[in-house]
């Protein structure tokens, strides 16, 4: 496709979106902002190389919308590995006539907007000082904004871990993990896993129990569970291979905790890397979220105790799952754990607001229980 053709259609599609979306001005600065990057990386790499622009993921991405517009299939990819729920809604916007490529970043500008549309919802401060520290403590700012950027699955991914999290309805919830599946399996057995332990927990009320021990119990513990389920998924329940057969060397003690501060590069090895010391560290710099969303989380999880929620503690046994299981693989960075932003992100600010509101004052004990109730409906 022509560079000004490909140009004229991300300005009309920037334009549509800018016209349609919520009238919020933190929504319409994300379209604007994405037009001007989709533009910007099209003329300055090229509209034909911009698939291999940070990540090549985004060539099979293309391919794969090409190849279905084609009504064929890719003869060495099944369908199951395909992403299906981030490709299918590009293939019904490219039959428009939109390049294969632009189809995909609308795709990913869209579950950005949606996300940051529940966000601001939820967390619905007036100040847009408040508004804008929910976005960045939640992946939407810098880290949302860039992806959205991208022919690459990740903002999707944060919107389905979003909705499973967040929302009460069951078919909601369901839905959203059986895409998560498709598009990243582990990520939705790791949520799936934090959840039912979160509730069981919950349940037996142990964190009372343990007090403040009870956050890094539940994080090593989480930590044993994701290395048995990749070792059981590599080699089987009988396999040679088990977590407790062999010694957690420093080294993968330490991959795991670089997770908890957003800086996995440090702990990598080299081969595993595709970028250059200072470029992750120009990144990080950069894309700040990416350490202090994951800081913040530790922090606010350590000193919370017993006072963890359900909800956050799923979010805690989840990620750590997760992070395990990353981990034991050549596959740990800050982009495998983009989809867990926004979970960790809630977790801080829900405690911020906690801490903000002020303690209802305790009925006096000369009270019975009775005789508070009467008092309190006289009031």
């Amino acid at each position: 496709m022509p560079t000004w053709l490909f140009v004229i259609q991300a300005l009309l599609i920037g334009a549509t979106l800018f016209t349609v979306v919520p009238h919020h001005v933190l929504l319409r600065l994300q379209v604007v902002v994405w037009t001007i990057g989709v533009v910007a990386i099209a003329v300055i790499v090229g509209v034909d190389a911009q698939d291999r622009f940070y990540s090549n993921d985004q060539v099979l991405h293309t391919t794969i919308v090409q190849t279905l517009l084609n009504w064929s299939w890719l003869d060495d990819y099944p369908p199951t590995n395909a992403r299906l729920p981030y490709i299918l809604p590009a293939v019904v916007i490219a039959t428009l006539g939109i390049s294969e490529i632009l189809a995909l970043k609308i795709v990913s500008l869209i579950c950005l907007l949606v996300l940051t549309n529940q966000l601001l919802l939820h967390y619905h401060g007036i100040r847009p000082a408040d508004q804008l520290k929910t976005l960045y403590l939640t992946g939407c700012g810098l880290i949302g904004a860039f992806f959205s950027l991208l022919a690459l699955r990740e903002t999707m991914m944060m919107l389905l871990a979003y909705l499973f999290y967040a929302e009460k309805s069951p078919a909601v919830r369901a839905t959203s993990l059986t895409m998560l599946m498709l598009l990243r399996p582990h990520l939705a057995i790791a949520l799936l896993i934090g959840e039912l332990i979160g509730m069981t927990i919950s349940w037996i009320n142990m964190r009372h129990r343990l007090g403040f021990i009870f956050a890094p119990m539940s994080i090593i513990l989480s930590v044993i569970l994701g290395r048995t389920l990749f070792y059981f998924s590599t080699d089987g329940l009988f396999g040679r291979q088990s977590p407790f057969m062999q010694s957690f060397r420093l080294q993968e003690l330490r991959q795991v905790a670089s997770n908890f501060v957003g800086l996995q590069f440090l702990t990598t090895g080299a081969q595993n890397i595709n970028f250059s010391l200072v470029d992750l560290v120009i990144l990080r710099f950069i894309l700040s979220e990416t350490v202090v969303i994951p800081t913040l989380f530790s922090v606010v999880v350590l000193l919370s105790g017993p006072r963890i929620s359900r909800k956050h503690l799923s979010v805690i046994v989840a990620f750590t799952i997760y992070v395990s299981i990353a981990t034991s693989t050549d596959f740990n960075s800050f982009r495998q754990n983009l989809p867990f932003m926004p979970l960790l992100g809630t977790v801080v600010l829900d405690v911020l607001l906690r801490r903000r509101q002020p303690k209802s004052p305790e009925p006096s004990p000369r009270f019975g229980r009775a005789e508070t109730i009467i008092s309190l409906r006289g009031t």
